[in-house]
């Protein structure tokens, strides 16, 4: 991020934890870092849609359904 004067990413997930901690100890320090952490949020959900165009061909005579798992937690705002 600083090498490359990046001031905001938006990641899908966050899965190196030091990105966190530079964008932590760069804000306390007072530099314009940020990250948008909009977290997992159900993006699997468009992939697993999508997939009732494949599946019915693979496994034959097996009932194919789409079930919306829904969020996997609650948020307060």
């Amino acid at each position: 991020m600083d090498e490359e004067e990046i001031d905001a990413i938006i990641p899908l997930e966050l899965i190196d934890w030091t990105v966190s901690a530079y964008v932590r100890d760069a804000a306390q320090l007072g530099h314009p870092k940020i990250i948008y952490n909009i977290g997992h949020f159900n993006f699997e959900e468009i992939g697993m849609k999508d997939m009732l165009r494949y599946l019915p061909e693979l496994v034959g005579q097996i009932p194919v359904h789409y079930v919306r798992s829904g969020d996997a937690f609650e948020f307060l705002v």
